[in-house]
């Protein structure tokens, strides 16, 4: 039961969730901070998951940490010299029995009830066939507008991919799909592609590209109308649409019966 308690929160909790929340704060950091403040939590949970691990995995728990110590002043030698991690207890105003640092029940609380509503509506996406990667114009949820706080209501629609958030007596999905909401699924369709082929090519955020795209008319004319965008979020330097194929990695995608191939040079 303990170890299935910690796979859960690693599966569900840590990489489901906030590393995938947090990949815009590695990957393209508002300030040096915001990047730090991630890196520094993320660094924390690594090294009291590795003491969790170590009675249920001692030799990946090692590695794990051994992997930590090069980057940071970890004092013992061994993670099976460390002290098992401490419980912290919760009071009803959000204080730690251990002493830590207070924490913010209802923020739990509210998180809580986000993540059921945005679980809900994708499986609403689900139903309908419709790919998160494509944005939709709305989203109506059954929650009062006064439980669910501004920034929270933004990270509804940046995990359901819609453009707007309204309050009723049901959950509805617009499932419409404008011109305008096409090409940005296109567009984000792109880009997801160019991310794996960094990621096959083993490069780094900081690492710029040149991507090369060859499809339909429309496909350049659609990547130059979103060019400033797509440079910033594929880390490139130049965009090149046709032309003579230059590339160290390649790709070809279907994309509602046309075949666009996409290159990467770097």
């Amino acid at each position: 039961g303990a170890g299935r308690a910690i796979e859960e929160f690693i599966i569900n909790d840590f990489s489901q969730w906030y590393l995938r929340r947090s990949r815009r704060r590695f990957q393209h950091p508002k300030t040096t901070h915001e990047r730090d403040e991630a890196a520094t939590t993320s660094a924390f949970v690594l090294v009291t998951l590795a003491g969790l691990l170590a009675p249920f995995m001692p030799f990946l728990s090692e590695g794990l940490y051994q992997e930590l110590r090069k980057k940071m002043k970890l004092e013992e030698i061994s993670v099976h010299l460390t002290d098992w991690p401490n419980s912290v207890k919760f009071s009803a105003r959000g204080g730690s029995a251990l002493g830590r640092k207070n924490v913010n029940i209802k923020i739990l609380k509210d998180m809580e009830t986000v993540r059921g509503v945005i679980a809900e509506a994708l499986r609403h996406r689900a139903s309908a066939g419709i790919k998160v990667r494509q944005p939709l114009a709305s989203l109506q949820i059954r929650n009062p507008k006064s439980e669910i706080r501004k920034e929270f209501v933004d990270l509804i629609k940046d995990e359901v991919n819609v453009k707007e958030i309204s309050f009723g007596k049901e959950m509805q999905l617009d499932t419409l799909i404008t011109t305008e909401l096409k090409e940005e699924g296109t567009i984000r369709e792109i880009i997801r592609n160019i991310q794996e082929m960094r990621k096959d090519a083993q490069l780094k955020p900081r690492d710029a590209i040149t991507f090369q795209c060859i499809g339909t008319d429309g496909i350049h004319a659609l990547v130059e109308r979103h060019k400033k965008f797509l440079l910033g979020e594929i880390g490139a330097r130049r965009i090149v649409c046709g032309g003579k194929k230059v590339f160290k990695i390649e790709r070809e995608i279907d994309f509602d019966g046309a075949t666009i191939w996409l290159g990467v040079d770097f």
